[in-house]
């Protein structure tokens, strides 16, 4: 589910005005929606954008939870100048300099760890003549499976299995764990 990080004090957002549809590239592992991609915020009248969340106590964290952390970007306009920011998490750089492609989604990911306030910042590079702009961001609990995973050659089998046979399921993940999430018809 994609929910919008809405009226936040400060930003804007940009439309997508040469309605150009976000085209995945071949390599993307996330396929973000381009319905989803096709929106961007901006800060106004600022050359950063400061993002934060925390685990709160319903969400049963541990003592030191790890996150994974998936931003979305890609420039909706084609603009002439540049558009040129840092990306920090924490405090700590997860991309320096970095230009989004216009009609083109970038992802750029990481892992945070800690049940503390997290932040993201976005920071205009001096060489930057406009704001930087984020499209979309998820964020993801990581929580350790404790329970026995399928074998790797039974896993090599099975999706020789379904290439050989043309089988059209979408088989996708760990058949067996976690036990919760098993594929249907498949007795562990």
């Amino acid at each position: 589910m994609w929910q919008r990080y809405e009226n936040v004090d400060g930003w804007t957002d940009v439309p997508n005005k040469s309605n150009g549809e976000i085209k995945n590239s071949t390599n993307d592992n996330y396929d973000a929606p381009s319905a989803v991609m096709r929106s961007a915020s901006i800060p106004v009248n600022d050359s950063r954008m400061d993002l934060s969340w925390s685990s709160d106590s319903s969400m049963n964290v541990g003592v030191d939870p790890k996150f994974f952390l998936v931003l979305y970007f890609a420039e909706l306009e084609a603009v002439q100048e540049l558009r040129q920011f840092d990306v920090s998490v924490d405090n700590n750089p997860l991309a320096s300099a970095f230009s989004p492609k216009f009609l083109l989604p970038t992802v750029l990911s990481g892992i945070v760890q800690g049940s503390n306030e997290h932040s993201i910042s976005l920071v205009a590079t001096s060489n930057s003549a406009l704001q930087p702009l984020i499209s979309a961001m998820e964020i993801y609990m990581l929580r350790p499976v404790n329970e026995s995973t399928t074998d790797s050659l039974d896993a090599n089998a099975m999706m020789t299995i379904q290439e050989k046979f043309s089988v059209k399921k979408n088989w996708v993940g760990d058949p067996c764990a976690p036990i919760s999430f098993a594929w249907n018809g498949l007795k562990l």
